[in-house]
């Protein structure tokens, strides 16, 4: 028998709603049959009352209906009760057996109400199992129902087989029946069960343990241009579904995905607002342009591409990534490093209109303060770095440090400055990081929905809105992102249905100028750490009563000051159709255009701050604003063929043939203005200093043919060919088209007859290989065209004016041409006990043709030499994923996830250094390979250093008690780096590879009524890392006794005579000390608690009172702990001076009417 049951019309093809459903069932069961035992007077099929206005629909559509609009739910076998029959209905208050004899009316239909249970059946099939028991003498059965586990199962359908005669299960899974016959045969039914069939014999008790669906047979899965049985499948490809994102409850794309699929490595750059994640599949890529690359994959919104991080997790329906090239081939040139497919929610035909709602509110809190000096720590500091240099500090120094500690004892009353003649000194206590950042900001999410459909279209539409405030106090930075859909399909006649489909986002954020690089080029929150007597004891502003003030480019409010306002939308829209033209055989095509207008400004105002004099400065600088404007316009159109077959039961056969071609077109266009009239309109009319503007545009062009094979033997053997031949504008005309080919296969040894007797242990095992090349068009638009240089302005005078100067052109490679990357994979799937699944592939990726730099010819050439496809690499690796899915005799229910990957890339051949420099690439070089000295110890005398191997080569300098030493290699008395090369590196080595290894996440859901529950840990296993972090270094960094402060955690472990067993080596100015070496490699392996949610579902039978269908209630919190030996000065997924990271607390709701 068929249950038909509806959380939405997904469920049917998602195990893991199902399961959901199940448990939700299972809990309004419950709590029903209580109430029922105290208050309930009457059956509730006597006192359920309903209104149906339906014309012209299908059975299974009213049945659908009637489930939606109360408790019901039905159960029936297709082959005996016609549910496609078209009816009509007009229904008012009137009682389910009312509506059901007008429906079934003169159709042969009987049926049975069995509490909120209605099983149909045919009257025929009814009467000849009635005239056969008549025969016979009935007799009663008892018995009980269990799950796997043993646990009870209250409110499983136990039905006499051909009969309307039915029990329902009580809460602790007993049944009886009357008066059945003994060649009668019991069917037992529950939701996400497998239903099972037991002849009663001559048996009177009977104990029934029911299975659970079988996890992933019928679910499919998105592909190139259409989907697959996920057990089809013979590449390694994998799909994430809406429940999946929502699980985690994070506001954002790079959130969700990170962690859930092996080897999909998702990298969030800070916490800053406008930080958006980027993406990887497997590793290494390329190392096009003189440094190894981590290439983006093909990423399609609803087949268009389009940045994800501004879209909502809660508006996507799946997304699939496909990372080996026998599956994304068919995307040919701009997939070579594997295709991400994100499919936004659709509407259901059929289904009455649904609204849902999600919105959420946090909090946001950095997750880690660096800890730097205060002004008198700083003062001591370069003190004694005065002294550990062999020196003595200054009166003057004495002086100020006597002025710093009054300060900092009595900020209320003492003086922030004195004067040394005619200079000011400044003896303030300012501490950038509470200056500037905010205890906590906060953050807000919100996406309301529609969607519906009747018995010939569908559609969806959303709105959602995403608030980011930032950590920045003085100078605020925020990111506001909108996003709207409309989705809409339409069956206009049996053989064409029309699909559209629009998704618009904008964004306005704003950052201090600083976040741009404007701070004398360093990083932002570098620079809090840098500049000690400017950072940390002059004031950040001028104070109010100061007479005269000056502009200071090189202290930590200039960055504060002015701002870069951005505001870009992307619309997308896109119309498809497809054509039945007989069955099996359908032409589909589609065209899509995306738009992306993108205006920034930048303003830089003058401002007032304090230097070492109170006489202003006699260039003060310039106030500046900067507008660009940037569009680009792409269009795709598809047109494909798609066949499929059936042939004598044992052959499939499917066929994908069809043509694609895009075109991208960008332009920009940008004008400066100095010396504004008015900081308070910075416009560029009120410039009254110099005027400068550019503008640029670009374009290109693919055009493409393809075709997919498949063919599966007696659902055992299977096969699949993929090919493309691609055509690119970035490559001469002569090299710009080549076809790329794929294969895979896959063997379900789980079907072979010498397995039968596993298949309820092992119902699925499969292997998998594959192979394919692609090319990579990810090359400059105009490589091949050899160009002039233009310098508006030369550096000198002709006739009393500085002309245009022409560079002369560069040589360009005749033959340039694709870089191919073509990758082996051996996979294996198993499925155990149908709640364990097993998922793991080895891979190797060989990319051939990197264009890069070709061997060094002699100067009289006259200009560079050409780049050229010379170079190779490889990247090999494995990932595996696991996850069981069970529940126990209390009713609980739980899954755990896991996924691990690994790669490693090196380069196969390199023309470009032929010496093998090790500053370079080099053939046989590893990606994130680390050179450097290993270090012994710190120097504790001058003895010491006047035994040990001269180490003048480094840095120079002087060598003194509290300095590193290092250690003697090669054993010639001297530590140097040799030639600087892999022949002859001197005394450095290989220390480490900063390359994450090891990947992981971990994913737990528990669900236990109307609670639920997920936390989710993600983290690397291996990384070593050097930092050059001021955070880190402090003052050991800076090149002059103001060249850096640094923090409490280095300055308090630093060596001094009193303090020899300290980490780091004296806390003063010396570059030679931080060389790369042994000592201070960090081991960067952290686990991170990236998420944990707690979840509460309000029960259906309280929902319908309040007339909604679901309310859930949450509250979660993202990267709560981290567990790593990276020093809390850094984070380990930053590992640098950068914006940090933050903690978020979140309360949302989710509610569906």
């Amino acid at each position: 028998m068929k249950k038909k049951f509806r959380l939405m019309r997904g469920c049917e093809k998602n195990v893991h709603l199902r399961k959901t459903w199940m448990i939700m069932k299972l809990t309004t069961f419950l709590f029903f049959m209580a109430i029922t035992q105290m208050v309930a007077s009457e059956a509730y099929s006597q006192t359920t009352k309903m209104t149906l206005q339906l014309k012209g629909v299908a059975v299974k559509q009213v049945l659908d209906q009637i489930e939606d609009k109360s408790e019901f739910f039905f159960l029936y076998n297709s082959k005996l009760v016609d549910v496609n029959r078209k009816v009509s209905v007009d229904a008012k208050d009137e009682r389910i057996d009312e509506i059901l004899n007008g429906l079934f009316q003169e159709t042969g239909v009987v049926y049975t109400v069995v509490d909120r249970q209605i099983v149909l059946t045919n009257k025929a099939d009814q009467a000849g199992f009635m005239a056969q028991s008549n025969q016979q003498q009935g007799k009663k059965v008892t018995g009980k129902v269990t799950d796997s586990t043993g646990a009870s199962l209250p409110g499983v359908s136990v039905v006499v087989k051909g009969t309307t005669t039915g029990v329902v299960t009580d809460n602790s899974g007993t049944f009886s029946l009357a008066n059945i016959p003994e060649n009668a045969t019991l069917q037992f039914s529950f939701v996400g069960m497998k239903m099972q069939e037991i002849a009663i014999g001559n048996k009177t008790t009977m104990n029934v343990a029911l299975g659970e669906e079988t996890i992933g047979v019928d679910e499919v899965v998105v592909v190139g241009y259409g989907t697959q049985k996920k057990i089809n499948l013979t590449g390694a490809i994998e799909q994430v579904t809406s429940k999946d994102l929502a699980k985690k409850s994070v506001s954002n794309m790079g959130q969700a995905l990170q962690g859930l699929i092996p080897n999909l490595n998702v990298t969030t750059a800070n916490g800053n607002p406008v930080a958006n994640a980027s993406y990887n599949i497997r590793g290494g890529t390329s190392f096009s342009g003189g440094s190894f690359q981590t290439g983006t994959p093909l990423i399609l919104v609803d087949g268009v591409p389009m940045d994800i991080n501004n879209l909502s997790p809660d508006d996507i329906d799946n997304i699939t990534v496909i990372k080996d090239a026998s599956a994304s081939a068919i995307y040919g040139a701009r997939a070579s490093y594997g295709v991400i497919l994100v499919t936004t929610k659709k509407g259901n035909k059929d289904s009455t209109p649904q609204i849902m709602y999600s919105g959420s509110s946090q909090v946001q809190v950095p997750v880690n303060d660096p800890g730097l000096l205060n002004s008198v720590e700083y003062q001591q500091a370069i003190m004694n770095a005065t002294t550990l240099e062999g020196g003595n500090p200054s009166a003057d120094d004495n002086y100020k440090l006597t002025q710093v500690n009054n300060y900092f004892n009595n900020p209320e009353t003492a003086q922030s400055y004195y004067m040394n003649g005619s200079a000011i000194v400044w003896v303030g206590n300012v501490n950038p990081w509470k200056e500037v950042i905010r205890k906590s900001t906060p953050m807000q999410n919100h996406l309301l929905s529609v969607s519906g459909g009747g018995s010939k279209s569908s559609y969806h539409a959303s709105f959602g809105y995403r608030d980011q405030d930032g950590i920045m106090k003085q100078n605020q930075d925020f990111k506001k992102t909108y996003n709207a859909s409309l989705g809409f399909s339409t069956e206009v006649t049996n053989w064409l249905k029309i699909d559209t489909k629009a998704i618009y986002t904008l964004y306005n954020s704003q950052i201090p100028h600083g976040f741009g690089g404007y701070v004398e080029g360093a990083n932002y929150f570098e620079f809090m750490a840098m500049q000690g007597w400017r950072n940390l004891m002059t004031p950040l502003l001028t104070p109010t009563d100061s007479p005269v003030g000056t502009r200071l480019t090189a202290n930590f409010a200039n960055g504060m000051q002015g701002n870069i306002k951005t505001k870009s939308g992307t619309l997308m829209l896109k119309v498809g159709a497809t054509v039945k033209i007989i069955d099996g055989l359908s032409f589909k095509t589609d065209f899509a255009y995306r738009t992306i207008n993108t205006n920034e400004k930048l303003f830089l105002p003058l401002f007032p701050n304090i230097d070492r004099s109170w006489t202003p400065r006699a260039s003060e600088g310039n106030s500046t604003v900067k507008k660009t404007h940037y569009q680009s316009d792409y269009t795709v159109y598809n047109a494909y063929l798609d066949f499929s077959k059936n042939i004598a039961e044992k052959h499939e056969l499917a066929m994908v043939a069809g043509f694609n071609q895009e075109l991208y077109q960008d332009e920009s266009l940008w004008a400066q203005g100095q010396d504004l009239v008015s900081d308070n309109i910075p416009v560029l009319q009120l410039a009254s200093g110099v005027r400068t503007l550019g503008d640029g545009e670009s374009h290109w062009a693919i055009r493409g043919a393809f075709g997919r094979f498949n063919y599966i033997f007696d659902k055992k053997y299977l096969f699949e060919m993929n090919g493309r031949y691609d055509g690119t504008s970035k490559f001469p005309k002569d090299s710009r088209f080549k076809f790329f080919p794929s294969f895979s296969a896959g063997w379900r040894i789980s079907e072979e007859v010498f397995m039968k007797g596993l298949q309820p242990i092992i119902p699925n095992l499969k292997l998998r290989a594959s192979y394919g090349s692609l090319g990579n068009q990810d090359v400059a638009n105009y490589a091949y065209i050899s160009t002039y240089g233009l310098t508006p302005q030369v550096g000198y005078v002709i006739n009393g004016t500085r002309p245009i100067g022409i560079t002369p052109p560069g040589l360009v490679s005749s033959n340039l041409t694709w870089e191919t990357a073509s990758t082996l994979d051996f996979g294996v799937d198993v499925t155990v006990l149908d709640k364990l699944t097993l998922n793991y592939d080895w891979y190797n990726r060989k990319t051939k043709a990197i264009l890069t730099s070709a061997e060094k010819l002699p100067s009289v050439l006259g200009t560079s030499v050409p780049n050229q496809n010379s170079g190779s690499m490889k990247t090999t690796g494995w990932e595996f994923s696991a996850r069981w899915n069970d529940r126990l005799k209390n009713g609980l229910s739980y899954s755990i996830a896991f996924v691990l990957s690994d790669n490693q890339s090196e380069i196969i051949s390199y023309s470009g250094n032929p010496q093998k420099l090790i500053s370079s690439l080099y053939q046989g070089k590893k990606m994130g390979e680390i050179w450097g000295y290993e270090s012994e110890n710190i120097f504790q005398t001058y003895e010491e250093i006047a035994n040990a191997p001269n180490q003048s080569k480094i840095n120079g300098g002087v060598w003194r008690p509290g300095d590193v030493r290092y250690k003697d290699l090669n054993n010639d008395k001297i530590i140097g780096f040799g030639s600087t090369t892999v022949n002859d590196p001197g005394d450095k080595k290989i220390l480490g590879n900063s390359t994450p290894r090891y990947q992981y996440g971990l994913n737990i859901d528990v669900a236990w009524k109307s609670l639920d529950f997920n936390i989710f840990w993600q983290g690397t296993g291996e990384r070593d890392y050097w930092t050059d972090s001021y955070y880190y270094w402090g003052l050991i960094k800076g090149s002059n006794i103001n060249g850096g402060s640094g923090t409490k955690y280095t300055y308090y472990d630093s060596w001094t005579p009193e303090r020899t067993n300290a980490f780091f080596p004296a806390f003063k100015p010396a570059l030679k000390n931080k060389e790369v070496q042994s000592r201070y490699m960090l081991n960067a392996a952290y686990a991170r608690l990236k998420n944990i949610t707690f979840g509460y579902t309000l029960p259906q039978w309280l929902s319908k009172k309040i007339a909604i269908s679901k309310l859930r209630v949450y509250a979660s919190g993202y990267n709560l702990l981290t567990i790593s030996k990276v020093p809390d000065v850094l984070d380990p997924e930053l590992m640098g001076d950068a914006y940090p990271m933050l903690h978020s607390y979140t309360f949302g709701v989710q509610v569906t009417f």
